[in-house]
């Protein structure tokens, strides 16, 4: 009784189109609240002449945008940009556990494998 109970609920569910409901995508600001400040993103930007591509990196935010920190040959320049300007946000920059667990991951077996190595050398030579 209970397989029919969960198949036809598993029915309802696929029929109403409830199991396919897609999330409406985040906002700019959204985007932006979510990355930490300082990381190097590309921004594509609605400008006059069409799509226009910058990189930087993020600045302080506020209600209607935020502050892109550009590197150029002539030294550093803030640029405010608003949300609405905003076409899309990609972070270039990536860090945390991929990056840096990974070199201490492969350290750790490193030595792990070293480790293991020394004692059954030792196991042998010793009679």
């Amino acid at each position: 009784m209970t397989r029919l109970n969960f198949a036809a609920t598993w029915t309802l569910l696929a029929a109403s189109g409830a199991m396919y409901a897609k999330h409406s995508p985040l906002t700019a600001a959204a985007q932006l609240a979510q990355i930490p400040p300082n990381m190097l993103v590309e921004l594509k930007l609605d400008g006059t002449g069409g799509i226009v591509k910058i990189r930087g990196r993020v600045g302080p935010l506020n209600t209607t945008g935020f502050q892109l920190r550009l590197q150029s040959p002539e030294g550093l320049s803030l640029r405010q940009i608003g949300y609405e300007e905003i076409r899309s946000v990609r972070v270039v920059e990536k860090v945390g556990i991929r990056r840096t667990g990974g070199w201490i991951g492969l350290g750790i077996l490193a030595g792990y494998g070293g480790l293991l190595g020394l004692f059954v050398l030792a196991h042998f030579l010793v009679p």
